[in-house]
């Protein structure tokens, strides 16, 4: 807690005269401020972090007790306080989609709602019921979906199973299956901004996965800087190629027109060789340029099967 205008023994003694928290919904700093009263006197608030978790619970209608531990002080302006909130949580169980163990990616909708919620997991079942527990007390790390929760209700849920992994799939090669499919289904619904999904999808990698990750990068660290010094070289060659169809561009542009009536014998020379040489130019740096692509291509290709991008 933040206190301010008494001082730590102060704050203290009337924090232990059975002190409650107050919302302030209207505090121009924090709509979700909550306030830590006692005698009807505003000793101080809760960090932002935590009131923007205790703000729905007490919107709610939860009650909640405040005490403090006056041994952890560690700053002046800041005392440590344990807050219990005490809430009826609803009756709900999470929809059976699928026998415990699958392996897949899943869909969380609300009725109501057109964006959805879509995720993945080693156990499907059990990870939609850790999502019902964590929304029925009020700490799912999903903003939007704890809002529905409360406006909506839980009977407004539905979840299904999107995708099952196929047979046969274990360790990196399942995490990278599971990545790709959530990213894949995010997009078939819109990305990221018609869907509830808080961020990118991200790998989740065992112990195991994460050794045979590591090997991987160890065997293939060569092949990444052949690709990286072929990318380069082409760029260079790339560059020089231009910088000469500049010149024959310029060549040809002081033999011709009115300036041409003033051209050299050698300004001519340099403009008929430019017209001979420039289409062939044009060419290389076209299959010059098509040879990088590709090169950049196989090189995101594999950073983002190395490093997980």
């Amino acid at each position: 807690m933040k206190y301010y205008g008494v001082a730590l023994d102060d704050a203290a003694r009337c924090l232990a005269q059975q002190p409650m928290l107050r919302r302030e919904p209207h505090n121009i700093h924090d709509r979700n401020a909550v306030a830590v009263v006692s005698s009807d006197k505003v000793l101080g608030h809760i960090d932002r972090q935590a009131a923007a978790i205790i703000a729905p619970l007490l919107d709610d209608g939860a009650s909640s007790q405040v005490s403090i531990d006056t041994l952890r002080a560690r700053s002046p302006g800041s005392i440590p306080v344990a807050v219990k909130i005490d809430r009826p949580l609803e009756k709900s169980q999470a929809p059976t989609v699928c026998e415990s163990g699958v392996v897949g990616i899943y869909r969380i909708f609300i009725r109501g709602y057109e964006r959805c919620y879509i995720g993945q997991s080693v156990n499907v079942q059990n990870r939609l019921a850790e999502h019902w527990d964590e929304l029925r007390r009020g700490i799912h790390l999903n903003p939007e979906l704890r809002r529905a929760w409360r406006s909506e209700g839980a009977a407004a849920f539905q979840a299904e199973l999107l995708e099952r992994a196929p047979g046969g799939l274990g360790g990196l090669a399942l995490a990278r299956w599971l990545v790709d499919r959530e990213r894949a289904w995010v997009e078939s619904f819109g990305g990221l901004r018609n869907t509830i999904n808080a961020e990118e999808p991200r790998i989740v990698l065992d112990d195991k996965a994460r050794v045979a990750l590591d090997q991987e990068r160890r065997s293939r660290a060569s092949e990444l800087a052949d690709l990286e010094r072929r990318y380069e070289a082409l760029s260079q060659t790339i560059f020089e190629r231009r910088d000469r169809a500049d010149d024959a561009r310029r060549w040809i542009k002081e033999s011709s027109g009115f300036w041409g009536l003033f051209a050299s014998a050698e300004i001519k020379r340099n403009a008929e060789l430019a017209q001979r040489e420039l289409p062939a130019l044009r060419e290389k740096i076209s299959m010059l340029e098509d040879e990088r692509r590709k090169v950049n291509d196989t090189l995101y290709a594999l950073k983002r099967r190395l490093f997980l991008a």
